[in-house]
């Protein structure tokens, strides 16, 4: 990985005033307090592309995908799948399911239609569809492609989890849709909320950021 691209991760930490962690960072992708996630920026987008880091600017994994296709997969750097999502028709409207490496599946992310829960942006379910949870945007004075802040909630309502957009550049953002995000999460999550969390991402990225 270039300097500049690590010093670029490190910025974008810095600008949302995210404290690391002391000591060496764990380079698992589901051990991190701090996930960075950058698509690549393309002025014609056939295929997603998106870049993994860890706080400190190290790879941790990549994306890989078509841009309306409806299958995304989370790798490793040696290629190995660590996250599967898929849903029947592209990836802007509906249920998304997600799987561990071995294809079974973890939960899914259904987009919220309740009048009661305007603010909602998907609902978080195990593997037996229970809810465990949600994805809410935060600003819903903003239009709904332009929503920048999202927090992930736990089955009980506690805050487990914030999603930001942070700026890709304007040059970026005039002639691509390379967006960027910074995922926080500051106590311990498990599965399936650690996994969901992560793949909310693509799907936030997907559902407010590219059309």
């Amino acid at each position: 990985m270039s300097t500049q691209t690590t010093k670029k991760v490190q910025q974008q930490v810095r600008k949302l005033g995210i404290v690391g962690s002391d000591g060496v960072a764990d380079s698992a992708l589901f051990d991190e307090p701090v996930l960075v996630i950058n698509q690549k920026g393309k002025i014609v987008e056939l295929r997603a592309e998106y870049a993994v880091y860890d706080q400190d600017g190290r790879q941790l994994a990549a994306v890989r995908g078509k841009r309306m296709s409806s299958r995304l997969q989370i790798i490793d750097m040696g290629g190995r799948t660590l996250l599967d999502l898929r849903r029947d028709a592209s990836f802007v409207s509906s249920k998304v399911v997600v799987a561990g490496p071995t294809g079974a599946k973890i939960g899914r992310l259904v987009p919220s239609v309740s009048l009661g829960h305007i603010d909602r942006a998907f609902k978080l379910e195990g593997a037996d569809n229970t809810p465990i949870g949600g994805v809410y945007a935060e600003d819903r004075s903003r239009q709904r492609n332009r929503q920048r802040e999202f927090n992930v909630q736990d089955g009980s309502g506690s805050v487990v989890a914030q999603i930001s957009k942070t700026r890709a550049g304007l040059a970026k953002e005039m002639f691509t849709k390379g967006d960027n995000y910074i995922v926080s999460i500051p106590g311990p999550m498990v599965d399936p909320l650690r996994s969901l969390t992560i793949a909310a991402v693509l799907v936030i990225d997907a559902t407010y950021h590219q059309s």
